[in-house]
């Protein structure tokens, strides 16, 4: 699978479809290993380290579309 292919494919898993900042994340460090051509800043340190603090913050608050508003 080649990385654009993956970094498109990313967007239609459920998990991610709902968190944006994850998916960008994780295509992040995918660009970074698997030597993409993407932009440098995509794959600088200081852009993986805001991505994934706020992909952390997307998990652990979690929406719950259920939960009535108060």
């Amino acid at each position: 699978m080649t990385a654009h292919a993956f970094l498109q494919s990313a967007a239609y898993v459920p998990c991610f479809a709902s968190r944006p900042f994850l998916t960008a994340f994780v295509a992040a460090l995918y660009a970074t290993y698997f030597n993409s051509s993407t932009p440098v800043w995509f794959t600088h340190i200081i852009t993986l380290i805001i991505l994934g603090v706020l992909g952390v913050g997307e998990v652990l608050l979690r929406k719950d579309s259920d939960k009535p508003r108060s």
